[in-house]
C-alpha cells in the first residue's frame, strides 16, 4: 500500500516538473551602468625584456604581459604600458607610443594623465570608489606627458582606453625591479 501512495504522489510531481517543453536560458544579472572592475596588486616591470615582470596590462583580460608574451592575439588587448627612465621618471603610456620601445601588433591608443592633482581625485576617493561616477565626470581628453617619481608614492594616474573606458591607477610601491598598482576601470 505504501508503494501505491508513493507512486501516486511521485508521478504527478515528476509529470509537472517535466512538463515544460522549452527551457529558458538563465540570464546573467546585468551590471549597473556605473560599475567598475578592480585589479589589485598589479605588477609592472621597470626593465625592457624582463623575464620575470610584465610591462603591459589589459583591462579587457585582466592579465599582465611580459615583452615576450606580446603577440598578434595579445597586442590588441593591451591598453596600459609602463615605462621608467630612472626612479624619478616613471610613467604610463599607450601601446602605440614610440617610448614603449616594442612593436605591439594591433596596438590601440590610450590616453594617460600621469600627474593627477587632489582637485581631480584624491587617494581617499580612489580607495572609497565603488562605482564609476567620479571617472565618468572626469575629463581625460589628451596625454599630459608628465611623470612621477618614487618619492611621490602613492600616486594616481588617470587613463582612457581605445574603447572609451576610463580608469585610474594607484601606484602603491616602487623598487628597482617593479612597481605595484591597483587599477579601477569602468565596465
Amino acid at each position: 500500500m505504501k508503494k501505491l501512495v508513493f507512486a501516486a504522489l511521485f508521478f504527478p510531481v515528476m509529470f509537472l516538473s517535466c512538463s515544460k517543453d522549452k527551457t529558458e536560458p538563465e540570464s546573467e544579472p546585468e551590471s549597473p551602468v556605473n560599475a567598475i572592475t578592480t585589479y589589485a596588486n598589479v605588477s609592472f616591470g621597470v626593465k625592457h625584456d624582463d623575464a620575470v615582470h610584465a610591462r603591459f596590462f589589459s583591462t579587457e583580460t585582466g592579465k599582465s604581459y611580459k615583452d615576450s608574451e606580446v603577440t598578434a592575439s595579445t597586442g590588441p588587448k593591451i591598453d596600459i604600458c609602463f615605462e621608467q627612465m630612472d626612479v624619478s621618471v616613471n610613467y604610463f603610456l599607450s601601446a602605440t607610443d614610440r617610448d614603449v620601445k616594442l612593436t605591439i601588433p594591433g596596438a590601440t591608443g590610450s590616453l594617460f594623465v600621469n600627474y593627477v592633482t587632489a582637485e581631480v581625485m584624491t587617494i581617499a576617493e580612489f580607495d572609497a570608489m565603488t562605482d564609476s561616477d567620479k571617472l565618468a565626470a572626469t575629463a581625460i581628453d589628451k596625454n599630459d606627458n608628465n611623470a612621477f617619481g618614487a618619492g611621490n608614492i602613492p600616486v594616481l594616474v588617470l587613463f582612457k582606453n581605445a574603447a572609451g573606458k576610463k580608469g585610474v591607477i594607484k601606484v602603491t610601491a616602487i623598487n628597482a625591479e617593479r612597481i605595484l598598482a591597483d587599477i579601477k576601470v569602468q565596465k
